[in-house]
């Protein structure tokens, strides 16, 4: 019979065996857990790869739709995507998300704010350069749609990122400091790299992008750290608005977006040192909250002590990012006006006197069995010679391809190598103009216009056929929704017409490129 002695030995060596399996287990679940989260933010990468995709790809005519705002086809966008969100934070049930606050709303703004002050410097600087330049953009159905869009943006990319993203990884992996933090900065890489579609969807370069993506994922460290101190997510959506609108205001005054060529080594360092400067800002305004935060594995530290640390090393710390952020290195390179090209259209008030009309037609036809008449030089005399011919052309869109073709020879000639998506013919009298929008593969779209075709010259060689073809010329406008053409009251003439996904029309006028204002 085993002794007592014997029996606690027994006892403490099966709980030490047990305590041991458990370990193991623990630490076998934690290797899981962690091959599983970085799997998990592969997963959410591809995801939301493949929803920036679809919403590019989305092309649908909404000018009708919202003729109202400025940023329509954009606030609309902006809508269904803001439904697909809530549609997807639904099926992973985090709807506790919209009601679950741990920090009253003032609180959670009060902790950002060098944020809301480098906001407003911002703000008062963009307002005041368009209230210099282009006062009459300023008005409220303009402002409204900007904060309307930033608003949507902001309620999108936060429910997403933070909402949905950030919670799903903090509830798969969140369970130390360590990892917390590197839910949060996961979350913040895919916040971040979702803004390489610009490089296709608006006319920056891939070097503007990068920056614009480091920007992105340091600012949204900084909304990562502040909704997991505050679990109020919609401060974060304010903050978020109020960031955008600071900067998207300027856009107002902007009719076509501001094209870039290629950074020469000085641009390069300049941009990327305003842009680090900028991105050291956002970071340690988030370091500074992380120092608030009482992680589950970490005792808590006097609040009231890490209060005045917190401001007392953000004051100076401000000062010294806000002189450096503002700075304008760029523009102090010479050659960065060359770089960055802005364009400044002339502007034509018509008041209400004109029409604008829209044709549609997948082919047009002209036509034309005039006699034509041309000089010819024979022994130093000039002879007028006159010919009788039979001139029809078809200009149309196959396979993607604009082409025009000699109905009576056979004959056909691609006036582009571009896909094209938008033809128009328009007569004038004898002349003709010809436009169409193409997009290259880099998905830049070009519009393209002529006006050779007069019936006088019309001929049936090849060579004219050609000639056409290396008649179109680029016109440098900002997106373009339709192709159209202006009679104007009191005149016979129908001008070629451009309206843009912003409303903005532009009409070409006695061989000059006007914006059409009222």
């Amino acid at each position: 019979m085993a002794s007592k002695k014997d029996n606690k030995k027994d006892v403490k060596k099966e709980t030490k065996e047990e305590i041991e399996v458990i370990e193991v287990k623990s630490t076998e679940d934690n290797k899981t857990k962690r091959k599983n989260i970085f799997v998990y933010f592969l997963i959410m990468l591809a995801v939301f790869s493949l929803i920036d995709l679809a919403m590019i790809s989305i092309s649908l005519d909404l000018s009708d739709i919202v003729t109202y705002f400025k940023f329509g086809d954009d606030i609309i966008l902006e809508v269904f995507y803001a439904i697909l969100v809530l549609i997807v934070m639904l099926l992973f049930k985090n709807s506790y998300v919209f009601t679950n606050r741990q920090e009253k709303l003032f609180n959670s703004l009060l902790l950002a704010a060098p944020l809301i002050l480098f906001s407003t410097i911002l703000l008062v600087i963009n307002v005041s350069s368009i209230n210099l330049l282009a006062p009459e953009v300023l008005t409220f159905k303009n402002v409204f749609s900007v904060m309307l869009l930033c608003g949507l943006i902001g309620i999108t990319e936060e429910f997403l990122c933070r909402g949905w993203l950030q919670n799903e990884f903090l509830e798969r992996y969140g369970d130390t400091k360590k990892n917390i933090i590197t839910s949060i900065l996961l979350a913040s890489f895919i916040f971040g790299i979702m803004h390489i579609v610009n490089v296709i969807t608006t006319s920056q370069n891939f070097f503007e992008t990068i920056l614009q993506v480091v920007n992105a994922m340091s600012i949204g460290f900084l909304f990562g750290i502040l909704y997991y101190k505050t679990k109020n997510i919609w401060s974060v959506i304010i903050l978020h608005a109020y960031y955008d609108f600071s900067i998207m205001i300027s856009n107002l005054a902007i009719v076509k977006d501001c094209t870039y060529g290629v950074a020469t080594s000085k641009i390069m360092m300049a941009s990327s040192f305003s842009t680090l400067m900028i991105s050291a800002f956002w970071v340690i305004c988030g370091l500074l909250i992380l120092k608030r935060v009482n992680f589950p594995d970490e005792r808590a530290v006097n609040s009231q002590t890490k209060l005045k640390n917190f401001y007392f090393l953000m004051l100076p710390l401000l000062a010294l990012t806000f002189i450096l952020s503002f700075i304008p290195f760029e523009n102090m390179i010479d050659d960065y006006d060359d770089y960055r090209i802005c364009y400044n259209y002339t502007e034509l008030k018509l008041d209400d006197n004109y029409t604008i009309h829209y044709p549609y037609y997948s082919k047009y036809t002209i036509s034309d069995d005039s006699a034509k008449s041309s000089y010819v030089m024979d022994d130093d005399n000039i002879h007028e010679v006159i010919t009788v011919g039979k001139y029809d052309y078809e200009l149309y869109i196959e396979d993607g391809m604009p082409i025009i073709k000699n109905i009576n020879t056979k004959t056909e000639y691609k006036l582009s190598e571009e896909r094209t998506y938008n033809l128009s013919v328009i007569e004038n009298g004898n002349k003709y103009y010809i436009s169409f929008i193409s997009v290259n593969s880099s998905f830049e779209e070009h519009v393209h216009f002529s006006d050779f075709m007069n019936k006088e010259e019309f001929s049936n060689s090849d060579d004219y056929l050609e000639m056409i073809a290396n008649s179109f010329r680029s016109i440098e406008l900002p997106e373009v929704d339709k192709l159209a053409y202006l009679t104007i009251e009191g005149k016979n003439d129908n001008y070629p017409a451009f309206v843009t996904n912003d409303k903005d029309l532009f009409a070409i006028i006695d061989d000059d490129l006007y914006l059409i204002k009222k």
